[in-house]
């Protein structure tokens, strides 16, 4: 759809509009709140995993996929289209460690919170996958240098469209 005009136009049609929804920043979607989910990262293949841990303060590093309430999420919204990335084994959320606003901090697990360090924007990328954007620090959840280690620890870093900041979503 657009507006169009002819260069002969000897005087002004004004346009009309109704209804008009201005979005920017991406593609954004909702998620199914409903479901459980595997985080697969693009870069490396292997799913987020919060290890089998129930303690605060718990790495979240990535493992190979299998079946497994370690590497299961939930996502509860919050408010403007803002989730907790919630674990299936835990009951804790992925955070951004000390609430930092740093490149390179790490991701742990923490009960939910007040700081928004726990709060994620899900972005879908043109290739659908999604981007996760953390509401304190308006950094991205990302596998650092694109490691294929199962004990990295994830963390957040400012969005560069790399793999390694892109995440698939699999249904479970």
């Amino acid at each position: 759809y657009g507006v169009y005009d002819t260069p002969s136009a000897t005087s002004y049609v004004g346009d009309y509009w109704r209804s008009v929804t201005f979005f920017s920043g991406g593609n954004s979607t909702t998620i199914d709140t409903s479901a459980e989910y595997q985080l697969q990262n693009e870069a490396s293949s292997l799913v987020l995993n919060n290890q089998g841990s129930l303690t605060n303060g718990s790495k979240i590093t990535q493992w190979s996929s299998v079946a497994s309430d370690n590497l299961r999420w939930k996502f509860i919204a919050t408010s403007n289209g803002y989730y907790q990335i919630n674990s299936v084994k835990s009951g804790k959320d992925a955070v951004v460690q000390g609430a930092s606003t740093s490149q390179g901090a790490g991701i742990i697990q923490w009960d939910f919170g007040t700081s928004g360090d726990d709060q994620w924007k899900a972005t879908q990328n043109s290739d659908g996958s999604f981007t996760f954007i953390n509401l304190h620090s308006g950094l991205v959840l990302e596998d650092p240098g694109s490691s294929m280690s199962n004990t990295t620890q994830m963390d957040q870093w400012s969005s560069n469209g790399g793999a390694n900041q892109k995440w698939n979503l699999i249904k479970q």
